[in-house]
């Protein structure tokens, strides 16, 4: 078994430690009940969580090494050793379901009650800008659904947030992007790495041998999911989604724009209940696999103040208000060409945890030749779990 495991923090491994997931991927995909029976130490631990997040919880066991104090055991082969063959295989058919979302027992969670008392309510990970770390952090298995006018960024943003991710943190993601080329959305994901433009312009663009370089950070930590030959519909994003996470260790998945995946939505259900399931099976996906979802949709209807453009709410989005009422984070993203085109205001209309934000809104300067986003004040440092201070 591998030793590397990522636990959403910076990678422990080299990007090849679960490289055998995939080797034996048919024959995973088969099993119906997976026994995990790992070493019982912390990284033994690290890993089992790591290895029921990517084969799925539903489907895993877990076994428990004897630990009495007269001969504590960390692995099978100790197990052997001091107890016999008979103590091994009783270990092994004993093994217990792994916890699941919504089946659970008040003592599996007594570690994290303890921890919640002692150390209070941790905020997500930084997004990189301490103002709108202010609004909002990220955390593993929530849902965010981010919109906002034609031209205002929001593609560019939520790519920026998982640069910074992946810098900081050492995440992986899916990026179901259907208005990029595969080349483009690689440009503008190395740029933004970079902080180098990709094209020639007023300042130098990036070497060849930057941009070789910036390629093999970039495909450490991104996955494109295409569809060539066949229908982009949910179910068929979510799959891919999945292999991802059990073949890559994913952490974050971008599906831009809701309105370029192909539905098939019966006579007999309305738009609002379609949504209402279709937002479901993407919540139920981030919380099972422990991954961060960023779903972009564009308003319905764009209101207007007289001449300007005002930022849209959650309810303008086509479909249904059940995208309000769905997201953990609702987002807008809104800039103003005609009074200031590198101004972008970032909204935070919905907030579903105190600890993760606050409603609010915060302006970052976007730098079109980057791609990048900087504070319009001083930044703060970050400290993690606890948010930011001043230096």
């Amino acid at each position: 078994m591998p030793n590397g495991a990522q636990t959403g923090g910076k990678t422990s491994d080299d990007g090849t430690a679960f490289a055998w997931l995939e080797t034996c991927a048919e024959h995973l995909h088969q099993a119906e009940r997976i026994i995990l029976a790992g070493d019982s130490d912390e990284k033994g631990r690290a890993l089992e969580t790591e290895l029921a997040r990517r084969l799925g919880r539903e489907r895993c066991w877990r076994v428990r090494w004897p630990d009495s104090n007269d001969a504590p055991c960390k692995d099978a082969n100790e197990t052997l050793l001091a107890h016999g063959a008979g103590v091994l295989r009783e270990c092994i058919e004993a093994a217990e379901p792994y916890p699941i979302a919504g089946l659970h027992g008040v003592l599996d969670f007594a570690e994290d009650t303890l921890a919640l008392y002692r150390d209070g309510r941790a905020r997500g990970h930084s997004t990189g800008w301490s103002s709108i770390d202010e609004l909002m952090t990220i955390r593993a298995g929530e849902l965010s659904v981010v919109t906002g006018i034609p031209n205002s960024g929001k593609s560019e943003f939520v790519d920026a947030v998982a640069v910074n991710l992946a810098h900081r943190y050492g995440w992986r993601f899916a990026m179901c992007s259907f208005e990029n080329s595969p080349a483009e959305h690689v440009a503008k994901l190395v740029e933004k790495h970079l902080g180098v433009p990709f094209w020639h312009g007023p300042r130098p663009r990036m070497s060849e041998a930057e941009l070789q370089q910036a390629m093999e950070w970039a495909a450490d930590h991104f996955h494109l999911i295409r569809f060539d030959d066949e229908a982009p519909t949910i179910d068929a994003i979510l799959d891919k989604a999945r292999a991802a996470v059990m073949r890559h260790g994913i952490r974050g998945l971008v599906i831009d724009p809701y309105n370029e995946i192909e539905h098939h939505r019966p006579v007999n259900v309305t738009e609002t209940e379609y949504v209402s399931q279709l937002l479901g099976k993407v919540k139920r996906l981030a919380q099972l696999h422990d991954v961060h979802v960023w779903f972009v949709a564009h308003p319905a209807k764009l209101p207007r103040d007289g001449g300007s453009l005002p930022a849209p709410t959650l309810y303008d989005i086509s479909g249904s208000a059940n995208w309000a009422n769905k997201a953990d984070l609702g987002v807008v993203v809104h800039r103003d060409p005609a009074k200031d085109p590198t101004r972008t205001d970032i909204y935070l209309r919905k907030v579903r945890f105190k600890s993760v934000g606050k409603i609010g809104v915060a302006s970052l300067r976007y730098d079109k030749a980057t791609g990048r986003y900087t504070e319009l004040e001083a930044p703060r440092s970050y400290a993690a779990g606890k948010g930011y201070r001043d230096d």
